[in-house]
């Protein structure tokens, strides 16, 4: 419903993709178009189902790799809403990880060079429970947008306004890198200027 209302609202001009993580995969349910009809068929294809049991989950680490060799074919920055139930880091009532952290910090790594930023929305929205879990999945989601440019929303149940103020908020952005010469690791710092032509910045 949520998600419905958010592409009822959505930009006319606003293109989007709709991605799905099922079992053991990420699939493409929807390609990038501006046609809503396109969008809200594509949602009620991802209807939430009851989970078989015994069902293996495409980990994080998996879905983001596969979104980032997905979109790092488009050019300039991407931004990606991350609808979920919680990290599959965190599976277990008593916080323990799954995921190993240096596969995580390479994956952050990689979403960085493609310029896509991650905000990871909860779609449980305004949760009761604060166990070791809860925080642990709260904690991966700051994890994700901090290290991509993103920003995690949870304990919200807003969704569609959160989505809205993404779309409406995100197409302000630059980027700005610096590329050494001679670069040496000699861990010293670099100094740095930029100028504006024509402004006092």
């Amino acid at each position: 419903y949520q998600l419905g209302r958010f592409l009822h609202n959505l930009p006319p001009e606003q293109l989007l993709a709709i991605s799905l993580r099922a079992d053991s995969g990420c699939f493409r349910v929807q390609d990038f178009t501006t046609d809503r009809r396109l969008l809200i068929a594509g949602l009620h294809k991802t209807i939430p189902r009851i989970p078989p049991l015994g069902r293996e989950y495409l980990s994080d680490i998996d879905t983001l790799h596969q979104i980032s060799a997905y979109l790092s074919r488009l050019p300039g920055r991407k931004n990606v809403l991350w609808f979920s139930g919680g990290s599959t880091a965190f599976l277990r009532p008593d916080g323990a990880m799954f995921q190993d952290q240096a596969a995580i910090r390479a994956v952050y790594d990689e979403l960085e060079r493609e310029r896509i930023a991650v905000y990871p929305i909860d779609a449980r929205g305004l949760t009761v429970h604060d166990g070791l879990e809860m925080s642990g999945q709260h904690g991966m989601m700051e994890d994700a947008a901090q290290a991509t440019g993103g920003r995690a929303f949870y304990n919200n149940n807003g969704l569609s306004q959160i989505a809205l103020h993404l779309v409406d908020t995100s197409g302000s952005f630059y980027t700005l890198t610096y590329s050494p010469r001679n670069f040496h690791f000699d861990n010293k710092w670099h100094k740095v200027r930029i100028k504006l032509d024509g402004s006092s910045y």
